[in-house]
């Protein structure tokens, strides 16, 4: 049986705009609940895909932990917060939702100022997630050197979601391209020693969060590409890791 994992992409997709959307038939003292009332009333898709997802967190979590996610109500508090606050000092909304309708073009035809910058972290393997946020970043110019990276990328990188950040951008660019094969999966044949090294480097009564970092600190890769294929299970899996050392390494 495969393990359940967490469904991915945008909770509330155009959300800032949404947020504009419902404010605007509200006063700007309006109260917490009068605001994610007409969120519910307004977008009651939106609401259900928030509350199913906070679902998801709390069946994965183990039993007694906080899911890491705000519950529903506060979810949407929390998304609103900065947009309220700015309507509450006079900002004029209708004028920012005219911005957010105006077209924006999708890319710009030249060369990222900060390309060096944005490579080097293209290329950082200790982190998938930086490598998504590269694409999103380098995805915004059309140029030569942004299309070789997002073509070798789609056939090299370890990670699914990072090929296919890079085929999205191709696509957007004009390129009529097939979508990139599924990583290889990742296997970590020589986990047991990798941990029980890191396990050496610590004081006998390490925590498990002294212990998960100096891990990611020895092995980048390898602890986010665990990180990655494990999801919201990944604490829970790496300390039952630790628990199965040798007994000369403690539990954490």
């Amino acid at each position: 049986m495969s393990k359940k994992r967490l469904s991915k992409g945008v909770i509330i997709p155009d959300k800032d705009k949404k947020v504009v959307e419902v404010l605007l038939g509200l006063s700007k003292d309006a109260s917490d609940d009068e605001f994610v009332i007409g969120f519910r009333q307004k977008y009651p898709e939106d609401w259900k895909r928030v509350e199913a997802r906070y679902n998801e967190y709390e069946s994965l979590v183990k039993k007694g932990n906080i899911p890491p996610m705000a519950k529903p109500y506060q979810y949407v508090l929390n998304a609103a917060k900065g947009i309220r606050a700015r309507y509450k000092k006079g900002e004029n909304l209708t004028e920012v939702l005219q911005k957010m309708n105006a077209p924006k073009p999708k890319f710009i035809e030249g060369i990222p100022q900060d390309l060096e910058a944005l490579l080097k972290k293209l290329h950082d393997r200790g982190s998938y997630e930086k490598r998504i946020d590269a694409i999103k970043k380098l995805g915004k110019y059309k140029c030569k050197e942004v299309i070789d990276e997002f073509l070798a990328i789609m056939k090299t990188d370890p990670v699914t979601d990072v090929r296919e950040a890079a085929y999205s951008c191709l696509v957007v660019f004009g390129y009529d391209i097939s979508r990139p094969r599924k990583a290889p999966m990742y296997v970590d044949k020589d986990l047991k020693e990798k941990l029980m090294e890191v396990a050496n480097s610590l004081h006998a009564d390490f925590s498990y969060d002294r212990f998960a970092s100096k891990f990611q600190a020895i092995y980048p890769e390898e602890y986010d590409l665990h990180k990655y294929n494990k999801n919201v299970l990944f604490k829970g899996w790496l300390q039952q890791q630790i628990k199965q050392l040798p007994k000369q390494y403690p539990d954490s």
